[in-house]
């Protein structure tokens, strides 16, 4: 089932997730919503460890809510990208994520 446009739905919850590291070496959210619908979302872009919220290139704001799943979003990555995918992917945790998407300091100053 091909998920609904982000006007439609632009908050997705995810009891159970994971953050997985595609191939391409983006992160994105994986998971189940409403109880059994699995979830693979595009490409992370905003992420507040807080609140346990992100924001994906699509627009669409994911909530983390519930149990880590990391097991159950490898499934859901090799059910929307294939085994291959799969094969070159990992997950990560909250803080990997939020260090990975913070914005590089300059040390100098300059």
């Amino acid at each position: 089932m091909k998920a609904r446009p982000v006007y439609e739905e632009p908050e997705i919850t995810l009891e159970v997730w994971a953050i997985v590291i595609g191939p391409e070496g983006r992160a994105h959210f994986a998971g189940s919503h409403k109880g059994t619908r699995l979830r693979l979302s595009t490409a992370i872009e905003e992420f507040d460890l807080e609140a346990m919220t992100g924001k994906t290139s699509s627009g669409r704001t994911y909530r983390l809510a519930g149990d880590r799943g990391d097991g159950l979003g490898l499934a859901a990555t090799a059910i929307f990208r294939g085994a291959l995918a799969l094969q070159a992917s990992s997950v990560i945790s909250p803080e990997e994520l939020a260090l990975m998407l913070a914005p590089t300091a300059n040390r100098w100053g300059a």
